[in-house]
Protein backbone atom coordinates (compact mmCIF):
# COMPACT_ATOMS: atom_id res chain seq x y z
CA UNK A 1 0.00 0.00 0.00
CA UNK A 2 1.57 3.34 -0.91
CA UNK A 3 1.34 6.55 1.17
CA UNK A 4 -1.62 8.65 1.39
CA UNK A 5 -1.11 11.52 -1.48
CA UNK A 6 -1.10 14.57 -0.35
CA UNK A 7 -2.48 16.16 -3.52
CA UNK A 8 -6.01 14.39 -2.99
CA UNK A 9 -8.24 14.50 -0.46
CA UNK A 10 -11.19 11.89 0.69
CA UNK A 11 -14.85 12.89 0.80
CA UNK A 12 -14.69 12.12 4.40
CA UNK A 13 -13.24 14.95 6.92
CA UNK A 14 -9.77 13.18 8.31
CA UNK A 15 -9.49 12.20 11.50
CA UNK A 16 -6.48 14.20 12.90
CA UNK A 17 -4.03 13.13 16.22
CA UNK A 18 -6.04 16.75 18.26
CA UNK A 19 -9.52 15.17 17.29
CA UNK A 20 -8.99 12.66 20.03
CA UNK A 21 -8.59 13.24 23.85
CA UNK A 22 -8.10 11.87 27.28
CA UNK A 23 -11.19 9.11 27.34
CA UNK A 24 -11.88 10.01 31.07
CA UNK A 25 -15.71 11.36 30.99
CA UNK A 26 -16.60 10.17 27.26
CA UNK A 27 -20.04 8.48 28.26
CA UNK A 28 -22.59 7.60 26.11
CA UNK A 29 -25.15 9.99 27.88
CA UNK A 30 -22.62 13.08 27.25
CA UNK A 31 -22.45 11.79 23.75
CA UNK A 32 -26.88 12.28 24.17
CA UNK A 33 -26.31 14.91 25.79
CA UNK A 34 -24.01 17.02 22.87
CA UNK A 35 -25.44 15.59 20.58
CA UNK A 36 -29.02 16.91 21.39
CA UNK A 37 -27.97 20.15 21.70
CA UNK A 38 -26.10 20.64 18.13
CA UNK A 39 -28.87 18.90 16.72
CA UNK A 40 -31.63 20.68 18.66
CA UNK A 41 -33.61 17.37 18.24
CA UNK A 42 -33.61 14.41 20.81
CA UNK A 43 -31.42 11.52 19.70
CA UNK A 44 -28.60 8.88 21.15
CA UNK A 45 -25.32 8.08 19.59
CA UNK A 46 -24.93 4.31 18.81
CA UNK A 47 -21.29 3.07 17.81
CA UNK A 48 -21.54 3.15 13.92
CA UNK A 49 -25.03 3.03 11.39
CA UNK A 50 -24.25 -0.59 10.77
CA UNK A 51 -24.86 -1.38 14.55
CA UNK A 52 -27.38 0.57 14.52
CA UNK A 53 -29.05 -1.31 11.94
CA UNK A 54 -28.08 -4.45 13.07
CA UNK A 55 -29.64 -3.76 16.60
CA UNK A 56 -32.53 -2.83 14.85
CA UNK A 57 -33.12 -5.66 13.14
CA UNK A 58 -32.76 -7.73 16.33
CA UNK A 59 -35.31 -5.67 17.89
CA UNK A 60 -37.53 -6.35 15.05
CA UNK A 61 -36.62 -10.41 15.55
CA UNK A 62 -35.82 -10.49 11.95
CA UNK A 63 -33.32 -13.82 10.96
CA UNK A 64 -31.08 -14.84 8.74
CA UNK A 65 -32.39 -17.53 6.43
CA UNK A 66 -36.28 -16.33 7.10
CA UNK A 67 -36.53 -12.20 6.37
CA UNK A 68 -35.38 -9.91 3.83
CA UNK A 69 -34.20 -6.78 4.08
CA UNK A 70 -35.13 -3.74 1.22
CA UNK A 71 -31.86 -1.98 0.42
CA UNK A 72 -30.67 0.49 -2.05
CA UNK A 73 -28.62 -0.50 -4.94
CA UNK A 74 -25.69 2.11 -3.88
CA UNK A 75 -25.42 0.29 -0.27
CA UNK A 76 -21.94 -0.44 0.28
CA UNK A 77 -20.75 -3.59 0.92
CA UNK A 78 -19.62 -3.37 4.57
CA UNK A 79 -23.27 -2.59 4.97
CA UNK A 80 -24.27 -5.22 3.04
CA UNK A 81 -22.72 -7.58 5.30
CA UNK A 82 -23.98 -6.31 8.65
CA UNK A 83 -27.05 -6.92 7.40
CA UNK A 84 -26.68 -9.87 6.25
CA UNK A 85 -25.78 -11.25 9.79
CA UNK A 86 -29.45 -11.03 10.63
CA UNK A 87 -31.66 -10.69 7.49
CA UNK A 88 -31.05 -10.89 3.59
CA UNK A 89 -30.56 -7.88 1.76
CA UNK A 90 -32.52 -7.35 -1.79
CA UNK A 91 -32.96 -5.08 -3.88
CA UNK A 92 -36.20 -5.03 -5.35
CA UNK A 93 -38.97 -6.35 -2.52
CA UNK A 94 -40.21 -9.54 -1.99
CA UNK A 95 -43.22 -11.11 0.34
CA UNK A 96 -40.32 -12.19 2.91
CA UNK A 97 -39.44 -8.36 2.67
CA UNK A 98 -39.23 -7.28 6.54
CA UNK A 99 -37.65 -4.07 6.81
CA UNK A 100 -37.01 -1.13 4.24
CA UNK A 101 -33.46 0.91 4.86
CA UNK A 102 -34.35 4.19 3.36
CA UNK A 103 -31.08 6.25 2.47
CA UNK A 104 -31.57 10.42 2.27
CA UNK A 105 -28.87 10.68 -0.05
CA UNK A 106 -26.40 13.15 -0.78
CA UNK A 107 -28.87 15.74 1.45
CA UNK A 108 -31.64 14.38 -0.82
CA UNK A 109 -34.19 13.39 0.95
CA UNK A 110 -36.20 10.44 0.19
CA UNK A 111 -40.10 10.82 -0.49
CA UNK A 112 -41.27 9.29 2.31
CA UNK A 113 -44.83 9.93 1.66
CA UNK A 114 -44.85 7.74 -1.19
CA UNK A 115 -42.63 5.30 1.05
CA UNK A 116 -44.63 5.65 3.89
CA UNK A 117 -47.65 4.23 1.99
CA UNK A 118 -45.95 1.65 0.06
CA UNK A 119 -44.54 0.31 3.61
CA UNK A 120 -47.88 0.49 5.46
CA UNK A 121 -49.78 -1.30 2.37
CA UNK A 122 -47.04 -3.98 2.16
CA UNK A 123 -46.87 -4.59 6.08
CA UNK A 124 -43.03 -3.59 5.68
CA UNK A 125 -41.42 -1.55 8.60
CA UNK A 126 -38.71 1.27 7.77
CA UNK A 127 -36.00 2.56 9.45
CA UNK A 128 -34.31 6.15 7.95
CA UNK A 129 -30.47 6.35 6.81
CA UNK A 130 -28.85 9.60 7.02
CA UNK A 131 -25.29 8.75 5.68
CA UNK A 132 -24.81 11.65 3.56
CA UNK A 133 -25.53 14.84 5.77
CA UNK A 134 -27.64 16.48 8.64
CA UNK A 135 -30.88 17.77 7.64
CA UNK A 136 -32.57 21.45 8.74
CA UNK A 137 -34.85 19.37 10.32
CA UNK A 138 -34.35 15.69 11.61
CA UNK A 139 -37.59 14.62 12.02
CA UNK A 140 -38.49 10.88 11.44
CA UNK A 141 -40.67 10.19 8.76
CA UNK A 142 -44.61 9.17 8.91
CA UNK A 143 -44.57 5.40 10.37
CA UNK A 144 -40.75 5.64 10.28
CA UNK A 145 -38.75 3.61 13.25
CA UNK A 146 -36.47 6.63 13.52
CA UNK A 147 -33.37 7.89 11.50
CA UNK A 148 -29.48 6.89 11.91
CA UNK A 149 -27.60 9.97 11.19
CA UNK A 150 -23.72 8.49 10.02
CA UNK A 151 -20.78 11.27 11.70
CA UNK A 152 -18.20 9.97 9.93
CA UNK A 153 -19.27 11.67 6.17
CA UNK A 154 -19.39 14.72 7.74
CA UNK A 155 -17.04 15.12 11.07
CA UNK A 156 -13.79 14.32 12.17
CA UNK A 157 -14.70 10.95 13.40
CA UNK A 158 -13.83 6.80 13.13
CA UNK A 159 -16.59 5.49 13.95
CA UNK A 160 -20.04 6.89 15.48
CA UNK A 161 -23.90 8.03 14.50
CA UNK A 162 -27.22 9.13 16.17
CA UNK A 163 -30.13 7.30 16.60
CA UNK A 164 -33.70 10.19 16.07
CA UNK A 165 -36.77 8.01 16.91
CA UNK A 166 -40.01 8.45 18.48
CA UNK A 167 -40.12 4.66 19.29
CA UNK A 168 -39.32 4.44 23.14
CA UNK A 169 -39.06 0.68 23.15
CA UNK A 170 -36.60 1.31 20.15
CA UNK A 171 -34.68 3.79 22.15
CA UNK A 172 -34.38 1.92 25.27
CA UNK A 173 -33.33 -1.21 23.49
CA UNK A 174 -30.58 0.41 21.90
CA UNK A 175 -29.43 2.25 24.98
CA UNK A 176 -29.55 -1.17 26.90
CA UNK A 177 -27.42 -2.78 23.59
CA UNK A 178 -24.46 -0.38 23.64
CA UNK A 179 -23.59 -0.90 27.18
CA UNK A 180 -22.39 -4.25 26.20
CA UNK A 181 -18.49 -4.36 25.37
CA UNK A 182 -15.62 -6.55 23.93
CA UNK A 183 -11.33 -6.10 24.37
CA UNK A 184 -12.22 -6.09 20.32
CA UNK A 185 -12.79 -2.86 20.55
CA UNK A 186 -8.53 -2.36 20.97
CA UNK A 187 -7.88 -3.60 17.85
CA UNK A 188 -10.49 -2.20 16.11
CA UNK A 189 -9.35 1.46 16.95
CA UNK A 190 -6.13 1.25 15.57
CA UNK A 191 -7.44 -0.59 12.53
CA UNK A 192 -9.68 2.24 11.73
CA UNK A 193 -7.47 4.86 12.28
CA UNK A 194 -5.23 2.94 9.74
CA UNK A 195 -7.92 3.24 6.98
CA UNK A 196 -9.24 6.58 7.40
CA UNK A 197 -5.59 7.82 6.78
CA UNK A 198 -5.83 5.75 3.51
CA UNK A 199 -6.66 7.11 -0.09
CA UNK A 200 -8.84 4.93 -1.56
CA UNK A 201 -9.51 2.64 1.47
CA UNK A 202 -12.26 1.30 -0.13
CA UNK A 203 -9.95 -0.53 -1.99
CA UNK A 204 -8.50 -2.66 0.84
CA UNK A 205 -12.04 -4.89 1.19
CA UNK A 206 -10.60 -7.43 2.68
CA UNK A 207 -8.60 -5.42 5.50
CA UNK A 208 -12.03 -2.82 5.68
CA UNK A 209 -14.76 -5.77 5.86
CA UNK A 210 -12.52 -7.38 8.85
CA UNK A 211 -12.43 -4.06 10.73
CA UNK A 212 -15.35 -3.66 10.16
CA UNK A 213 -17.25 -7.04 11.06
CA UNK A 214 -14.90 -6.91 14.59
CA UNK A 215 -15.83 -3.44 15.37
CA UNK A 216 -19.62 -4.98 14.71
CA UNK A 217 -18.62 -7.58 17.48
CA UNK A 218 -16.75 -4.93 19.69
CA UNK A 219 -20.11 -2.75 20.02
CA UNK A 220 -18.05 0.41 19.99
CA UNK A 221 -17.09 0.38 23.79
CA UNK A 222 -13.78 1.56 23.43
CA UNK A 223 -13.83 4.90 25.62
CA UNK A 224 -10.81 6.40 22.88
CA UNK A 225 -13.82 6.07 19.92
CA UNK A 226 -16.78 7.42 22.10
CA UNK A 227 -14.40 10.57 23.23
CA UNK A 228 -13.73 11.05 19.25
CA UNK A 229 -17.51 10.82 18.97
CA UNK A 230 -17.58 13.70 21.54
CA UNK A 231 -15.30 15.84 19.94
CA UNK A 232 -16.44 15.63 16.70
CA UNK A 233 -19.66 16.57 17.51
CA UNK A 234 -18.41 19.64 19.13
CA UNK A 235 -16.93 20.98 15.83
CA UNK A 236 -20.87 20.63 14.11
CA UNK A 237 -21.14 24.16 14.31
CA UNK A 238 -18.14 25.52 12.35
CA UNK A 239 -18.17 22.40 10.30
CA UNK A 240 -21.96 23.32 9.00
CA UNK A 241 -20.82 26.84 8.43
CA UNK A 242 -18.21 26.37 6.31
CA UNK A 243 -20.40 23.65 4.36
CA UNK A 244 -23.40 25.79 3.81
CA UNK A 245 -20.86 28.56 2.46
CA UNK A 246 -19.39 25.73 0.01
CA UNK A 247 -23.10 25.36 -1.36
CA UNK A 248 -23.58 28.60 -1.75
CA UNK A 249 -20.47 28.80 -3.84
CA UNK A 250 -21.54 25.68 -5.63
CA UNK A 251 -25.23 26.97 -6.59
CA UNK A 252 -23.95 30.39 -7.31
CA UNK A 253 -21.30 28.92 -9.79
CA UNK A 254 -22.71 25.82 -11.17
CA UNK A 255 -26.29 26.20 -11.41
CA UNK A 256 -28.14 23.98 -12.72
CA UNK A 257 -24.98 21.79 -13.50
CA UNK A 258 -25.83 20.22 -9.57
CA UNK A 259 -28.32 18.61 -7.65
CA UNK A 260 -28.63 21.26 -5.26
CA UNK A 261 -29.51 19.58 -1.51
CA UNK A 262 -32.60 20.07 0.13
CA UNK A 263 -30.71 20.81 3.78
CA UNK A 264 -27.83 23.37 3.74
CA UNK A 265 -27.16 22.25 7.31
CA UNK A 266 -24.54 19.49 6.54
CA UNK A 267 -23.92 18.04 3.70
CA UNK A 268 -21.15 15.12 2.35
CA UNK A 269 -21.14 15.49 -1.36
CA UNK A 270 -23.37 16.98 -4.25
CA UNK A 271 -23.86 15.24 -7.29
CA UNK A 272 -22.63 17.14 -10.55
CA UNK A 273 -24.31 17.11 -13.42
CA UNK A 274 -21.42 17.81 -16.34
CA UNK A 275 -24.01 15.86 -19.22
CA UNK A 276 -21.70 15.26 -21.97
CA UNK A 277 -18.80 17.15 -20.47
CA UNK A 278 -18.07 14.74 -18.00
CA UNK A 279 -14.57 13.86 -19.19
CA UNK A 280 -13.72 17.31 -19.18
CA UNK A 281 -15.19 17.10 -15.55
CA UNK A 282 -12.95 14.44 -14.87
CA UNK A 283 -9.96 16.34 -16.01
CA UNK A 284 -10.41 19.77 -13.97
CA UNK A 285 -10.69 17.39 -10.46
CA UNK A 286 -7.73 15.71 -11.28
CA UNK A 287 -5.65 18.94 -12.55
CA UNK A 288 -7.22 20.67 -9.73
CA UNK A 289 -6.17 17.37 -7.11
CA UNK A 290 -9.20 15.47 -6.42
CA UNK A 291 -10.33 12.07 -7.46
CA UNK A 292 -13.25 12.00 -9.35
CA UNK A 293 -15.66 8.84 -9.74
CA UNK A 294 -19.42 8.16 -11.10
CA UNK A 295 -21.94 7.20 -8.35
CA UNK A 296 -25.35 5.86 -8.15
CA UNK A 297 -28.15 8.77 -7.22
CA UNK A 298 -31.93 7.78 -7.19
CA UNK A 299 -33.43 10.75 -8.69
CA UNK A 300 -36.70 9.48 -7.78
CA UNK A 301 -35.93 9.67 -4.02
CA UNK A 302 -38.37 5.88 -3.93
CA UNK A 303 -36.37 2.79 -3.01
CA UNK A 304 -39.59 1.06 -4.00
CA UNK A 305 -39.57 2.46 -7.92
CA UNK A 306 -35.98 3.90 -7.67
CA UNK A 307 -34.50 5.37 -10.99
CA UNK A 308 -30.33 5.81 -10.90
CA UNK A 309 -28.10 7.63 -12.75
CA UNK A 310 -24.93 7.83 -12.17
CA UNK A 311 -22.67 11.73 -10.97
CA UNK A 312 -19.77 13.10 -10.19
CA UNK A 313 -19.97 13.95 -6.61
CA UNK A 314 -18.52 17.17 -5.47
CA UNK A 315 -16.98 16.72 -1.99
CA UNK A 316 -18.20 19.24 1.25
CA UNK A 317 -15.27 18.04 3.30
CA UNK A 318 -14.92 21.36 5.36
CA UNK A 319 -11.09 20.21 5.56
CA UNK A 320 -10.45 20.73 2.16
CA UNK A 321 -8.70 24.24 2.20
CA UNK A 322 -10.82 27.35 0.81
CA UNK A 323 -8.62 28.02 -1.65
CA UNK A 324 -8.16 24.20 -3.42
CA UNK A 325 -12.27 23.71 -3.06
CA UNK A 326 -13.16 27.20 -4.34
CA UNK A 327 -11.13 26.80 -7.67
CA UNK A 328 -12.66 23.38 -8.17
CA UNK A 329 -15.76 24.76 -8.29
CA UNK A 330 -14.22 27.95 -10.35
CA UNK A 331 -13.07 25.37 -12.91
CA UNK A 332 -15.88 23.78 -13.16
CA UNK A 333 -17.96 27.17 -13.84
CA UNK A 334 -15.95 27.12 -17.05
CA UNK A 335 -17.84 24.80 -18.46
CA UNK A 336 -20.78 24.99 -20.91
CA UNK A 337 -23.87 24.17 -18.69
CA UNK A 338 -25.22 20.95 -20.84
CA UNK A 339 -29.43 20.42 -20.13
CA UNK A 340 -29.59 17.00 -18.65
CA UNK A 341 -31.33 13.64 -20.28
CA UNK A 342 -31.55 10.71 -19.21
CA UNK A 343 -31.04 9.20 -23.00
CA UNK A 344 -27.59 11.73 -23.04
CA UNK A 345 -26.82 10.67 -19.75
CA UNK A 346 -26.74 7.40 -20.97
CA UNK A 347 -24.96 7.80 -24.09
CA UNK A 348 -22.38 9.64 -22.59
CA UNK A 349 -21.04 8.57 -19.95
CA UNK A 350 -18.77 5.92 -18.88
CA UNK A 351 -19.01 3.30 -17.18
CA UNK A 352 -19.17 3.20 -13.43
CA UNK A 353 -15.49 2.65 -12.09
CA UNK A 354 -15.33 -0.91 -10.70
CA UNK A 355 -14.53 0.83 -6.46
CA UNK A 356 -17.21 -1.84 -4.97
CA UNK A 357 -18.98 -0.22 -3.31
CA UNK A 358 -20.91 3.81 -3.87
CA UNK A 359 -20.07 6.06 -1.36
CA UNK A 360 -21.59 4.12 2.02
CA UNK A 361 -18.87 3.43 4.28
CA UNK A 362 -20.34 3.84 8.07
Amino acid sequence: MSPVDPRYYTMEPTVRLGDYGMPAGASWDRIDQAATAALGVDCIGVPSVRVGLCWVMEHLGLRRHTDHVLVPRFMGECILKAINRQAFPVEQRTEETRLAVVVHQYGLRQDLDAVSQECRSRGIRYIEDGAYGFENDESPGPGSMGKLLALTKTLPVLKGALLVSDDQTLVNFMKMKRRESSRWSWYVLASLAFLRRRRHACSYSTLAGSAYDLYLDSKGDNSWIRKNILRGVGKFESFSAECQRRLSLIESGLGSMALIPDTNRLVYAVPLLPGAAVEKAQEIFHAQGFDPGLYHVDVARNIFNPSYEKHLLLPINPRIPSSRFDRLIDSLSKLDPIARSEEGMKNEMPPLAPTGRSGHSD
